[in-house]
């Protein structure tokens, strides 16, 4: 989903000028498709002109309004300005102020001169507004996200709203809350096959069904906001699809919901596609149930995974700038959180290390203190999370492309680390070149919150540096280990269990040896009949052949029934079972030697570390001293541990990690 509101606070530093000689003795006029209204947002007017031909947005303070909503054609803008003064008095423009907004207003074309004819003027508009949007996103600006937006014919979205419109009603809702509700209480009663199954939704060819799944889903994702967006009064002209780190996501421009004077509606709009995913997750998990097909099941988790989990995890987040934002900036009544929150942000920086005189855009002083706070707290969420999905892609790509993924790593470093820090070094240089007194107070207050804390870490104690992550081990602990490879059938003990020897703990399932004994139990009965045949008819050098023959598939046979008998694990040893995930690989293939649990003394343990070289040193100095053990799920440490030896080993992490 895509939506646009411009704040006409916001303005470039370079604008084309208007065509007249002087500003201040022209008569403008807003064009008759450019349509301002006063809108109530966070128990305040706030303004809104809405350009219909180009389907923009555009929110106002009182004074731009006032301005704009006074040029009639028939006055000057100098009159404009004095009946600014009028209305609002010390909070009306000053000339230079004034011209600023009209030249703001111009450069994107919701002015016009009183003599221009408005019909040429709105159809060599309409014909330029139809070439930027044929050529809008498809200019390769960013390497990592391309945009091809498509126009959507009225017909398809009349279709679209005839189908699926009855969701966004009274009666839809409640469906929808029937059918997710009963779909949670079937995989609660399903949930351990569901794990299981969805373990494996990435093996084989499953990649394509992913992916063929994630587009589909897309799309109907976007088509509930397309298809909200109609039903709720607004429209939708365009949408598309865009590669987004070269992964497909299809996208719908619902920037007219800005219409809907509801905060609620709005707020609709961005959780359609949320609500549409959710009811398709619901119908999967009804299709799990009823279908016995292996095929259709991993289907269905596929799906099951990336319409809920995946959309809750990426499409309701607000610290990223899809669904959860939207409905954040809705309800919190922010309407460009998004661009608002880094500049109050940056500005708080600039005063905590410059010092009051750099503030450089204060923030409404009618905003409460709360308001204010929670804006703040959103932008540095942001940003900590957007430096986290930067590197965690950055990774993906090296890991994943290799040799080329590195290449894109370094550029995609270069672009979203790299010339941001090079844009605020220059920022920072720049402002201590020109005023001393701010110069003077980024060096104190840098060093005070900067420099002091950086000695502090690198000269002062560190309680944690002579620490070492371990395990808890029986002392000494007995493995269980699979001795022939097969598919693990039944489970016949559970975690925390007490154990006797040559108690079965599971059995497994071979085909391939089951076959191969009944083959050599055949091969036996026919080998003792050819014997047989041998020594009636006297041919004893024939007749010792076939006893060799049967002797070797005898010991065969027998080794064979031995690994059979072996499928059947035992326990070899009394005490309590540790086996925390044996349940969960039920029907899962274990190959020879994997060990599947610990058998061992619940009161006879030991704990085992693992100490970094560079730290190996200190360790060895406390050989026979006491040490903290602090053992998750402990409220108190355990203080009476003596460290007993150090074994050095050429391993870089522990052997029972988990």
């Amino acid at each position: 989903m895509m939506r646009r509101c411009e704040n006409a606070g916001t303005r470039p530093t370079v604008v084309s000028e208007p065509p007249t000689a002087d500003m201040l003795d022209a008569r403008w006029r807003l064009r008759r498709d450019a349509a301002p209204r006063v809108e109530r947002f966070a128990g305040r007017d706030t303004y809104v002109l809405e350009d219909r031909r180009e389907r923009r947005f555009y929110q106002l303070g009182e004074a731009e309004f006032t301005l704009l909503e006074s040029l009639d054609g028939r006055r000057t803008l100098a009159e404009a300005i004095a009946i600014t003064a009028t209305n609002l008095g010390t909070s009306a423009f000053r000339e230079e102020e004034a011209k600023s907004v009209i030249r703001w207003a111009w450069q994107r074309d919701l002015l016009m001169s009183a003599d221009e004819d408005e019909a040429v003027v709105d159809e060599a508009s309409n014909t330029a507004s139809q070439i930027s949007d044929s050529n809008s996103g498809r200019r390769p600006t960013n390497l990592f996200f391309q945009r091809i937006p498509l126009r959507l014919p009225p017909s398809v979205l009349t279709s679209g709203t005839f189908l699926l419109g009855w969701l966004f009603s009274l009666g839809g809702f409640l469906t929808w809350l029937t059918v997710v509700s009963t779909s949670v209480y079937l995989l609660a009663n399903d949930w351990s096959a569901f794990l299981h199954d969805s373990g494996h939704v990435l093996l084989g060819d499953s990649w394509l069904w992913l992916g063929a799944t994630w587009v589909g889903l897309k799309v109907f994702h976007e088509a509930c906001h397309a298809v909200a967006c109609k039903r709720l009064g607004g429209d939708v002209h365009q949408f598309g699809f865009a590669w987004l780190v070269f992964m497909p996501v299809a996208y719908v421009d619902v920037t007219s919901s800005w219409r809907m004077t509801s905060k609620w509606r709005r707020a609709a709009v961005a959780a359609a596609g949320m609500y549409g995913e959710l009811l398709l997750a619901a119908l999967a998990i009804w299709l799990r149930h009823v279908s016995h097909s292996p095929v259709v099941d991993r289907w269905t988790c596929q799906a099951i995974l990336l319409a809920s989990v995946s959309t809750l995890i990426f499409n309701a987040n607000p610290l990223m700038r899809f669904d959860g934002y939207y409905i954040l900036a809705d309800l919190a009544e922010i309407p460009n959180l998004y661009s608002i929150a880094p500049r109050r942000l940056a500005n708080f920086a600039r005063r905590v290390l410059f010092g009051p005189s750099a503030n450089d855009g204060a923030a409404d002083p009618d905003e409460s203190l709360a308001r204010r706070t929670a804006i703040l707290g959103y932008a540095i969420s942001a940003w900590v999370w957007r430096i986290f999905v930067s590197a965690s892609i950055m990774f993906a790509l090296a890991f994943w492309l290799r040799g080329l993924g590195v290449l894109l790593a370094v550029f995609a470093a270069a672009t979203w680390l790299l010339l941001p820090a090079l844009r605020t070094t220059r920022s920072i240089a720049a402002r201590l070149w020109v005023s001393p007194v701010q110069r003077w107070n980024f060096v104190v207050r840098g060093t005070v919150l900067f420099g002091v804390p950086g000695c502090v870490m690198m000269f002062a104690p560190w309680p944690l540096a002579d620490r070492a992550p371990g395990y808890v081990e029986f002392s000494p602990p007995t493995y269980v280990r699979v001795q022939t490879a097969g598919f693990l059938r039944e489970v016949l003990v559970s975690d925390g269990q007490q154990i006797q020897v040559g108690q079965v703990l599971a059995r497994l399932e071979n085909e391939p040896l089951a076959a191969e004994i009944v083959a050599l139990e055949i091969d036996i009965a026919q080998t003792e009949i050819r014997a047989r045949l041998r020594f009636q008819e006297e041919d004893l050098a024939a007749y010792q052949v076939e006893l060799a023959k049967l002797d070797a598939f005898r010991e065969r046979l027998a080794e064979k029934r031995d690994e059979a008998e072996k499928l059947s694990i035992r326990a070899t040893a009394a005490g309590t079972l540790i086996a925390p995930r044996l349940q969960s690989r039920r029907d899962a293939f274990v190959p020879r030697g994997e060990e599947l649990a610990v058998i061992g003394d619940p009161d006879r343990k030991e704990f085992r570390i693992l100490v970094p070289q560079d730290d190996l040193e200190v360790f060895t100095d406390r050989v026979g001293q006491e040490l903290t053990l602090i053992v998750n799920g402990r409220e108190q440490p355990i203080e009476t541990a003596r460290l007993e030896q150090i074994r050095p080993r050429g391993v870089v992490q522990a052997e029972h990690p988990g």
